[in-house]
């Protein structure tokens, strides 16, 4: 029972989304409406919002940050001359 009950909300969501919205998708961009398009209405659909663009740069600096820090601590970690010690041990002197 439960299989059919979410086989059929399955099949209503595909049905509603296809056509509620999907119809109409194809005029959206369709080829002379894009030929038509100014220089200027190409730009703003194909550049991104600048609040995205910033902080995808912020993402992208901190990825960098993160990354030189893994590669620091891999590097700590391969001394021989460091082991590693025990919370348990360390506190218990």
């Amino acid at each position: 029972m439960q299989s059919k009950l979410h086989d059929f909300i399955a099949n209503v969501t595909v049905q509603v989304v296809e056509r509620h919205l999907a119809d109409g998708l194809e005029n959206i961009f369709h080829e002379k409406r894009v030929r038509d398009l100014s220089d200027a209405e190409v730009t703003e659909l194909a550049q991104d919002d600048p609040q995205v663009r910033a902080e995808r740069h912020r993402l992208g600096a901190e990825r960098e940050v993160l990354e030189n820090a893994m590669v620091i601590c891999r590097q700590i970690g391969m001394r021989p001359d460091l082991t590693p010690v025990s919370v348990t041990s360390t506190l218990s002197h």
